[in-house]
């Protein structure tokens, strides 16, 4: 893509194929006891979240 805002699309491809590949076996209990992967899905979310907001208007 060669469109402006098109990397915070990247950004949002990318962290949403990490948290699904991560999840893909991922039993509950082990997330819930697990704070560091915890923390890396909560980052996952702000990545997301920021490249969401940087987003123009006619891109959303």
């Amino acid at each position: 893509m060669s469109f402006p805002g098109a990397e915070y699309l990247y950004h949002i491809l990318d962290e949403t194929k990490y948290i699904l590949t991560q999840t893909k076996r991922l039993e509950k209990e082990f997330f819930l006891e697990n704070e560091t992967l915890q923390r890396a899905f909560v980052r996952s979310m702000e990545i997301i979240g920021e490249a969401t907001k940087n987003t123009s208007n006619s891109l959303k």
